[in-house]
């Protein structure tokens, strides 16, 4: 069955996002019991093309794997292999999911969250709030859950909470799910991201079902953001252990920083840039880095210019405002990634010192050739905003300085090497 999208032919013109949205999980905290799982996870199925396309290639999905049932995660339950092939064919519909998964292990008690209808509404329009920060018009529809009343609360709640205005505009709607292949697609990828975060789920099924999520055109947010979804390893060095723990709370804190405002078009490339890599560090376990090239085809679902971009100095902006606002990134010639270890950060350390020495080593020429040429009436570096520059230059070139600089105990500037 076709996508029903509903409202007028204007509306659906204006609408630059059609999202379909569905969830897994329950809302128990008894995790003592078997088959409890530990998250509840939210997903928005957001087609790039043709909605009414993309949901006829989802219904022939469904027909392949399903027959004449609905398609859901339930249906699938933990066999792994069936899941899989089911998530490799919807890897191929064009569309991009956005997912939030929900640490039910964090949630205070004492905040309201734990209650059914407070914690939907808190989860569904923290989801709506990251698709109006993407797009102007939205468009959702929702699988029903609860009761008619409940329903059009939530419908008034969301809609108030994000009125239509001249330059945006929110509506959602509750469907039947047996009614939308999108909203069924939704409900199998939100299956499935809670069964990569399920430990207790055998580590070989896990590991599968995370590389053929790689397939999916998604990115998953992780709330509380204060809680990483797993820990550092037991058994590393207790220096790596806080590394880690302190590249994810500086992560953290950045994305508290920026919550619920859109900055510039480099600050929310930023974000996105972030989330995409604490996706490999938190829910793939993905220990390598990740190349630019993947960063740009993961941001270009809402970037779509990226991909037609060569050059890499939209990815190097976004690094950077990060790093201006104290998030901790390792990086190297094979790319970035959040620092696991302390060999991460060395490896920046190595990557800054091959591009800054050869520079100080050049900025030293020049400033030495001005300064003989002029008999020292020109000095280049004669300004108290560059003393930085003339203290690493001086250490770098200047054996008087080094040699004071050894005696000091500190340790100068290597050479540049040949």
């Amino acid at each position: 069955m076709a996508a029903d999208l509903g409202g007028s032919t204007r509306d659906q013109e204006q609408a630059d996002c059609f999202a379909f949205v569905d969830a897994s999980g329950d809302h128990s905290r008894s995790f003592d019991k078997p088959n409890v799982p530990t998250h509840f996870v939210m997903v928005a199925i957001v087609p790039r093309g043709d909605c009414g396309v993309v949901s006829e290639a989802a219904d022939r999905i469904r027909a392949e794997h399903f027959g004449r049932a609905e398609m859901k995660s339930s249906g699938i339950g933990r066999d792994v292999r069936r899941r899989c092939r089911v998530i490799e064919n919807l890897a191929a519909l064009d569309a991009h999911a956005y997912a939030i998964a929900v640490d039910k292990t964090k949630i205070d008690a004492a905040s309201g969250l734990i209650f059914k209808r407070p914690f939907q509404k808190f989860l569904h329009d923290k989801l709506y709030a990251r698709l109006l920060r993407a797009y102007q018009r939205v468009i959702v529809r929702a699988d029903e859950h609860g009761s008619p009343t409940f329903m059009m609360e939530m419908k008034a709640y969301f809609e108030r909470k994000h009125p239509t205005t001249l330059f945006s505009g929110f509506e959602v709607e509750f469907v039947r799910s047996s009614d939308e292949p999108l909203v069924q697609v939704a409900d199998i990828v939100a299956g499935t991201v809670g069964q990569c975060l399920d430990r207790s789920l055998a580590p070989e099924g896990r590991r599968a079902l995370i590389a053929a999520s790689r397939s999916l055109s998604m990115q998953v947010e992780v709330w509380p953001t204060d809680s990483p979804v797993f820990e550092p390893d037991a058994s590393a060095d207790t220096d790596d252990r806080t590394v880690f723990r302190c590249a994810l709370q500086a992560a953290d804190t950045f994305f508290e920083r920026f919550d619920g405002e859109t900055g510039d078009e480099v600050t929310e490339r930023a974000k996105r840039a972030l989330l995409y890599l604490l996706y490999r560090a938190r829910v793939e376990e993905d220990d390598s880095y990740v190349g630019t090239h993947e960063i740009v085809e993961a941001l270009s679902d809402h970037e779509p210019s990226l991909a037609q971009n060569p050059s890499r100095r939209p990815i190097r902006q976004a690094i950077g405002r990060l790093r201006d606002n104290d998030v901790l990134l390792a990086s190297s010639q094979s790319g970035y990634k959040i620092p696991q270890r302390v060999s991460d950060v060395f490896d920046f350390v190595a990557q800054s010192e091959r591009v800054l020495n050869p520079m100080l080593h050049r900025l030293g020429k020049a400033y030495r050739l001005v300064h003989d040429a002029t008999a020292g009436r020109v000095d280049l570096l004669d300004d108290p905003a560059l003393m930085p520059i003339r203290a690493a230059v001086a250490l770098h070139s200047d054996p008087i300085a080094a040699a004071e600089a050894d005696l000091d105990g500190q340790k100068p500037i290597a050479p540049e090497r040949p």
